[in-house]
Order: structure tokens, then C-alpha cells, then sequence
């Protein structure tokens, strides 16, 4: 083969190769068993630490644009307010769910629960 003809064909190969390097690769998940019940039980913990009074661990299972949006401690205080004004949590039940996952060069879950 000709010198010039490997040098381009080299050349070709390594423009591939950096060019698949520089792709992020991800994999999205929607409504997997797995992930729902893993949804259902952080909706669990949110409900017990209501009913235990425990306001504090409900602020730290909060961030993002809440936090950023209403302070650190929003959540705590929607909930004393609730309490306060229509009575203690009872009960909860699921009524939707959707979550989906996303794998790879930037992981992230969102569970998403409509509770009545």
C-alpha cells in the first residue's frame, strides 16, 4: 500500500476515534419496577418523618430549585403549616407515579408521585 494512501488512512482513523471519544453516552430508563419502588419508598420515608415529627430530615431529602426558590428550610414549614391549618398527616395514597433514570456521562433520576 502507499505511504501517502496509510497516512491518510491513519489519519481517517484517528479523527474517528476522537470523535467518538468526545460522545457522551447515556442510557434513559422510564417506568422500570426497579426505580418505582425505589420512588415508593423515599414517598414512604417523606410520610414517616411527617408523622414522626422529624421536620428536619424532610429538608434534607429536599434541594434544587425548591431550595434555591423557597430556602432550606421550605419544606419543613409547608408542612407545620399544613398541620397547623387543616390537621396532622393521617395517611397517604399513591395515586400516579412516573420515574425515569438516566445512565452514563451524567446519571440522574426523577421520581415524580401524585399523592392524595
Amino acid at each position: 500500500m502507499n505511504l501517502k494512501i496509510q497516512r491518510v488512512l491513519l489519519l481517517y482513523i484517528v479523527a474517528i476515534g476522537l470523535t467518538i471519544s468526545a460522545c457522551t453516552f447515556s442510557r434513559t430508563y422510564v417506568d422500570r419496577a426497579d426505580d418505582t419502588q425505589e420512588g415508593k419508598q423515599v414517598v414512604n420515608n417523606f410520610y414517616n418523618n411527617i408523622s414522626n415529627n422529624n421536620y428536619d430530615a424532610l429538608d434534607l431529602m429536599t434541594s434544587g430549585a425548591l431550595v434555591n426558590t423557597a430556602g432550606k428550610n421550605a419544606v419543613s414549614k409547608i408542612v407545620k403549616l399544613i398541620n397547623r391549618k387543616v390537621g396532622n398527616y393521617k395517611s397517604y395514597l399513591i395515586v400516579d407515579s412516573n420515574t425515569t433514570r438516566t445512565e452514563g456521562s451524567n446519571n440522574k433520576t426523577i421520581f415524580r408521585f401524585k399523592v392524595k
